[in-house]
């Protein structure tokens, strides 16, 4: 079942929460967007309407390797296509476990509550911007005591180039630091524990617009692992395969995707011998949206 993580038992278990935090953030699908107006420039090309099918993920069931289901998440949207809630139930009992609630303003997240199956908090994230990037992430436990604060920091770019996480006393507990070449997204990060000692330096290399692999290396220059990332003709991502420093594999993630879609249906995750650990089963609901665009 899932779990909340309020406390760090070492500098590597925060660095590597850092760097997975952003999934307590909605997808940018589930986010509304505004309208811009078109600029002289587009208005001298001729404009045409397309249709778009938008994907919303409205169940996630997790089951047992022999197809037994064991929990699952159901998701809740604003008409616009907001995510506003989710609710986590066991499946064998039928009872609620826990549920989170997301708020907004102007459009951009500003607060997440998670309650558990009493509707008792369980603890609060808030999230501040400037000019509309993210900025700081705190959070709070049941008595609304602060535990943690992040802080973002970009450059001129608006590409992310430090994560920094602080303790309630204001003290540093992990930075991730983010380097890129040419283009936006990451091909360097160095994971830094109390201190800013370095701890773990991942290096992510790219093919064809695709992450291709990640390499997890020890400040002593010693490979910790590989991950590589494989994917069909139309770029969908079919498997994540992790290495040991010995080339062994440790373990794998295999996608499902029906024939016309983008998004997978299943997610079977195996280990070393290709056994299956975990089944993730994805149901969506897609929702037309008409779009101009300039040609």
């Amino acid at each position: 079942m899932k779990k909340n993580l309020f406390l760090f038992v070492s500098a590597t278990c925060v660095s590597m929460l850092i760097l997975l935090s952003c999934s307590s953030t909605p997808p940018p699908s589930s986010i509304e967007t505004k309208e811009q107006p078109a600029s002289s420039e587009q208005e001298e090309k001729k404009a045409r309407t397309i249709t778009l099918l938008i994907p919303r993920l409205m169940k996630e069931t997790v089951l047992f390797p022999d197809g037994t289901e064991d929990e699952y998440t159901l998701y809740t949207y604003s008409p616009a296509g907001t995510l506003l809630k989710e609710e986590l139930y066991d499946t064998s009992s039928g009872q609620l476990i826990e549920y989170s609630e997301y708020l907004y303003q102007n459009g951009s997240l500003v607060e997440k509550r998670t309650y558990d199956g009493n509707q008792k908090v369980k603890n609060r994230k808030t999230y501040r911007y400037e000019k509309a990037l993210l900025v700081e992430e705190s959070l709070y436990d049941k008595a609304d005591i602060l535990q943690i604060r992040s802080l973002n920091i970009y450059d001129s770019q608006n590409r992310k180039i430090e994560w920094r996480t602080l303790d309630a006393s204001g003290s540093v507990i992990g930075i991730n630091r983010y380097g890129y070449g040419s283009g936006t997204t990451p091909e360097r990060i160095e994971l830094l524990g109390p201190g800013e000692n370095l701890e773990l330096t991942i290096t992510v290399s790219y093919a064809n617009g695709r992450k291709e692999k990640e390499r997890f290396e020890l400040p002593n220059g010693r490979i910790e692992k590989e991950i590589v990332y494989t994917y069909d003709d139309k770029g969908r991502l079919t498997s994540e395969t992790t290495y040991s420093s010995a080339k062994l594999k440790i373990s794998s993630t295999l996608f499902e995707y029906p024939v016309d879609k983008n998004q997978p249906t299943r997610a079977i995750y195996r280990d070393a011998q290709d056994k299956p650990k975990k089944i993730v089963q994805y149901e969506y609901e897609y929702h037309e949206e008409k779009r101009v665009v300039y040609e």
